[in-house]
């Protein structure tokens, strides 16, 4: 790990996360990390709390002022103030950075094109996709992707970034069955968990033509049953209803 790399990152960015540098280098989240405590532990960086844009606990970390009194801080700084920003800067600069093949993209929302980058890609790595979104040098995907990443959408291993397998099935609308199955309904098999107050969760149970036993819960399939399976759960609650009569 380059800390001269990392000095000039916090030295062009003031409250930078760990995330932030490695993106901007590159590099694995577990590195920079350890390379930041040991910049904290040596006096030259200071850390404290705070918040990301996406609204969690984040730690921020500065130069500290014992290091921006040295030489080679003012070395970096000199240097810096020499080199024109590499981020983009205009609305015209990030125009001429996104690839022309998604120019005809309608607009869309920054993690739905995000989204669409890597599905249309396949793969990308985190500097890619950060062109894409035209995030500034201080900006990470990951900031942006977060709920993308919790909800299956996105993979992201290390630097490179996939489609994932989707949201949770809780999260998805139900399927509509074949047209060739039709729906039985069978009110006796209902759990008295359907009795009660207008708030009460909507559940519904039937058999499908294939003998299929499928249960929902507000329009939401829970699981689906073979006869065999629904017939040995038909027997349990005979059994426990006859166990339960009144003498």
């Amino acid at each position: 790990m380059n800390d001269q790399k990392i000095y000039e990152l916090m030295a062009k960015t003031s409250d930078i996360r760990a995330i932030q540098i490695a993106d901007a280098l590159d590099q694995e989240l577990t590195d920079v990390s350890a390379a930041l405590k040991a910049l904290v532990d040596e006096g030259d960086v200071v850390r404290h709390a705070g918040t990301a844009p996406n609204g969690q606990p984040a730690q921020i970390y500065n130069l500290s002022h014992t290091f921006m009194k040295t030489a080679e801080y003012k070395a970096i700084k000199a240097k810096l103030d020499a080199a024109p920003s590499p981020a983009v800067s205009s609305t015209a600069n990030l125009a001429e950075s996104v690839p022309a093949v998604h120019a005809a993209v309608p607009k869309v929302s920054r993690i739905d094109g995000a989204i669409a980058f890597i599905r249309l890609t396949g793969k990308v790595t985190t500097a890619e996709l950060k062109q894409h979104m035209g995030l500034g040098s201080g900006a990470s995907p990951a900031s942006w992707l977060n709920t993308a990443i919790q909800d299956g959408r996105l993979v992201r291993s290390g630097n490179h970034w996939t489609i994932g397998v989707g949201r949770p099935v809780a999260n998805e609308a139900p399927q509509k069955p074949p047209a060739a199955a039709a729906l039985e309904t069978t009110p006796a098999a209902v759990s008295p968990a359907t009795a009660g107050t207008p708030q009460t969760p909507a559940f519904r149970c039937g058999l499908w033509s294939d003998n299929v036993l499928e249960l929902q819960r507000d329009g939401v399939t829970l699981t689906k049953l073979t006869r065999a399976e629904g017939e040995h759960m038909n027997s349990f609650f005979n059994r426990m209803l006859a166990t339960t009569e009144p003498v």
